[in-house]
C-alpha cells in the first residue's frame, strides 16, 4: 500500500463494496496470466472505484517475476480501472508498463489448476472460473492510511494557523509599538515647533522659521532681486534701521507765525 497507494486503494475498496462478488476470469493465457475483474453484469460501468480510470504508479523494487503477480490490466498509459490480471510465470516486459500491487501468498495450486483449464479461440476458458466472493483478510490498511492522512492533514492545518495568528500578533505588536512612537511629543502637524521670528533670514543665508522650508534659490533670488523689488526694500529698510543718517546741516525751518489779534493796530 505505501509503494502504489492509489492502485491498492483501488483494488481494496472494489473488494470491499463487493463489485468482484460474482463476477468470472474472462481471459487466460497459458505460460503467461489469466485476468479478471471485468463487471458481469451489462449495465455495470468498468470503471475504477472512483469512478472512469486512474494514472499508472510504478516502483522499481515491483517486478512481474514469477507466478502469482497482482497486477493492473489496462489499454494503454493511465487506463487503469478494475480489471486485473494474475501472472502464471515472470513476464519481465510487463514492468512499468502495468502496475504491479500485489502478490498471491496462498493457494498457488488453485492458480495452477486455472491455467490448466482450456480455453477457445479468443482465450476465453471453456469452464468458467467465477470470484464467489472476495473478502479483505484483517483489517483494511485503506481505512488506517486514510486515518493517519487525515491526521497528517489536520496536523498541517493546525501548524498553519498558528504561524498565522503568531504572524498577526507580531504585525499587531509593531504596530502598537509605531503609534506609541509616533505620539510620544506634542503634535505640531508634521512640523518642529517654531523658535524665533519666522521668515528670519540669517547672515550666513541659512533659513529659520517658516523661511527655513522654502528652496534656497528662492532665498537667493529673494535678497538679489533689484532696486523697487520687494527684497530690495526689505535690506533697505534694514540698512536704515542699522545705521540711522546723521543729523542735517541745514537751519531749521522758521516757525509760523499766527496772525489772530488785529485791535493793537
Amino acid at each position: 500500500c505505501d509503494m502504489v497507494p492509489q492502485t491498492s486503494a483501488n483494488f481494496l475498496s472494489l473488494v470491499e463494496a463487493g463489485k468482484y462478488n460474482g463476477s468470472s476470469f474472462h481471459r487466460s493465457i497459458k505460460n503467461f496470466m489469466i485476468q479478471g475483474g471485468k463487471p458481469h453484469s451489462k449495465t455495470e460501468k468498468d470503471d475504477c472505484f472512483w469512478g472512469g480510470s486512474f494514472p499508472d504508479e510504478f516502483d522499481d523494487r515491483l517486478k512481474h517475476e514469477g507466478p502469482g503477480v497482482l497486477s493492473m490490466a489496462n489499454a494503454g498509459p493511465g487506463t487503469n480501472r478494475r480489471q486485473f490480471f494474475i501472472t502464471y510465470k515472470s513476464c519481465g516486459h510487463l514492468d512499468r508498463k502495468h502496475s504491479i500491487f500485489g502478490r498471491v501468498v496462498a493457494g498457488m495450486e488453485v492458480l495452477k489448476a486455472m491455467e490448466s483449464i482450456t480455453t477457445d479461440k479468443k482465450d476465453k476458458p471453456r469452464d468458467e472460473i467465477k470470484i464467489i466472493n472476495a473478502e479483505i483478510m484483517g483489517p483494511n490498511l485503506i481505512h488506517e492510511a486514510e486515518k493517519i492522512e487525515e491526521k497528517r492533514i489536520e496536523e498541517c492545518a493546525a501548524k498553519r494557523r498558528k504561524e498565522k495568528e503568531e504572524r498577526k500578533a507580531s504585525a499587531l505588536g509593531r504596530d502598537t509599538s509605531a503609534r506609541k512612537s509616533s505620539s510620544g511629543g506634542e503634535r505640531t502637524g508634521g512640523l518642529a515647533p517654531l523658535k524665533g521670528n519666522q521668515g528670519d533670514v540669517t547672515k550666513a543665508g541659512a533659513a529659520v522659521g517658516v523661511g527655513k522650508y522654502l528652496p534656497k534659490g528662492a532665498l537667493r533670488s529673494f535678497e538679489e532681486e533689484g532696486p523697487g523689488s520687494v527684497g530690495h526694500m526689505v535690506k533697505k529698510e534694514s540698512n536704515v534701521a542699522a545705521n540711522p543718517p546723521a543729523p542735517s546741516r541745514m537751519p531749521k525751518a522758521p516757525k509760523r507765525t499766527v496772525f489772530a489779534d488785529f485791535s493793537g493796530w
